[in-house]
């Protein structure tokens, strides 16, 4: 069989529910893995489920992220649908497809790489990356690889990578977990290198503060890594005219306990 190993650990929605038996099936017959209702995938011991995968000789290891080393366009391709509906969204509503700015959240980078995929050489788009601060960029707390990060090695990819001076991997910090990665994709860190995309870091407190005022005013509850990408209309300027594409990247339903936590609701 070919098996596509999601490393999440997380029970899925909706009818998404019949894939994760048939997945669960597919790991019975072809491996002859059980677990019940109570388990997932993480939960089983990593190194005898690594024995099963490795002697299956159709087996393929692929990083759900855009620091995939083997296949590093893989992710992106796949996460350019977002760009893709983004361009004929747009020319429905707006009667051109392409905005001025795009926008998102920049941890690993794979749903930045989906939204700025078919505006990477169309020069009218300027691209705005997202990192998190954390605490602050210089408070040892803190996840801003473009400000904090010099070119290494971290997962088989050469990339921008927050490191000691010998090249150890340090620990970043998000109040996000999406965000808190001492890395990025090497698609990101080329259009740092190459300036193509403008990279804005922002803190805990602005972040979560976005995630409430849009919660408050379009009714969606946004993921803690992606209100940090709604925190650049703090800290950046833009015309009255101009058409911003934001990136909402994940729901906030997950987050929920952290922001009752955070603003003590």
């Amino acid at each position: 069989m070919d098996l596509v190993y999601n490393p999440s650990g997380a029970f899925l929605p909706g009818d998404q529910q019949t894939l994760e038996s048939d997945y669960k099936k597919a790991l019975k017959k072809d491996f002859d893995i059980e677990f019940n209702q109570l388990f997932t995938i993480t939960n089983l011991p990593i190194s005898r489920f690594l024995d099963f995968l490795i002697a299956s000789e159709n087996y393929d290891n692929y990083m759900q992220s855009l620091v995939e080393a083997f296949n590093p366009d893989m992710v992106a391709r796949f996460q350019s649908v977002i760009s893709e509906e983004t361009k004929w969204q747009l020319q429905e509503a707006e009667g051109r497809d392409y905005p001025d700015h795009v926008i998102a959240c920049v941890g690993g980078g794979s749903n930045a790489a989906g939204l700025y995929y078919h505006y990477l050489n169309d020069e009218r788009v300027n691209i705005i990356a997202v990192e998190a601060a954390g605490k602050g960029i210089d408070s040892g707390e803190s996840a801003a690889t473009s400000a904090l990060g010099k070119e290494g090695i971290i997962h088989g990819s050469k990339t921008l990578l927050m490191q000691t001076p010998d090249g150890q991997i340090t620990e970043p910090y998000s109040i996000s977990a999406g965000l808190d990665y001492p890395g990025v994709g090497p698609m990101h860190a080329h259009l740092f290198r190459s300036q193509r995309a403008e990279f804005i870091s922002i803190p805990d407190q602005e972040a979560m503060d976005w995630g409430l005022t849009l919660s408050q005013m379009e009714g969606i509850i946004p993921a803690i890594e992606t209100a940090h990408a709604f925190a650049a209309l703090d800290v950046r300027k833009f015309g009255p005219e101009e058409i911003i594409v934001f990136n909402c990247s994940g729901r906030g339903d997950k987050d929920l306990d952290t922001y009752i936590d955070y603003f003590k609701l």
